[in-house]
């Protein structure tokens, strides 16, 4: 197997960013529909903060790796 392209290595970064986005987004109908089930609320808030998280960290690794590539070192 070789090594990934950087180009691909960021466009898989920008596809898990999108991923989690959209999970957050599930997660935020389903708190809100959830509005008198403090169980599910607090489930679903802690899932979606988790998916915002790496959501953030997907894209700040994405923009890294164009701005600056991959080191091999």
């Amino acid at each position: 197997m070789t090594a990934p392209m950087i180009a691909d290595v960021a466009a898989q970064f920008g596809m898990c960013s999108r991923s989690f986005g959209q999970l957050a987004a599930i997660l935020k109908t389903i708190a809100d529909e959830a509005k008198d089930d403090h169980r599910l609320l607090a489930l679903a808030g802690a899932a979606r903060y988790i998916a915002d998280d790496m959501c953030n960290l997907a894209d700040c690794f994405q923009d890294e790796i164009e701005a600056h590539g991959i080191r091999t070192d």
